[in-house]
């Protein structure tokens, strides 16, 4: 199961920054890299309260592993499970 750190990656697209939570299909976008991933943090979370215990194991699961040094952003959000 994922550690509680999560990796968003986030890309400039025209004159907004795309963001994209890794290994998922949960995305979002800002005026900023940074308020890209804040975006992001509440589609996740709104997502993943939505969702059955079940699927949040199963999404959780499949994450790929926290890397230290990517390019990406590092953040934390609540999936409503125990980590």
């Amino acid at each position: 199961m994922n550690d509680g750190k999560f990796v968003a990656l986030v890309w400039k697209e025209g004159d907004s920054f795309v963001s994209v939570l890794s290994g998922t299909s949960i995305a979002s976008c800002g005026d900023t890299a940074e308020e890209a991933v804040e975006m992001l943090k509440e589609a996740a979370e709104l997502y993943f309260e939505n969702i059955s215990e079940e699927q949040k194991r199963e999404i959780l699961d499949s994450l790929p592993p926290h890397t230290e040094g990517t390019q990406a952003f590092e953040f934390s959000f609540n999936t409503g499970m125990p980590y």
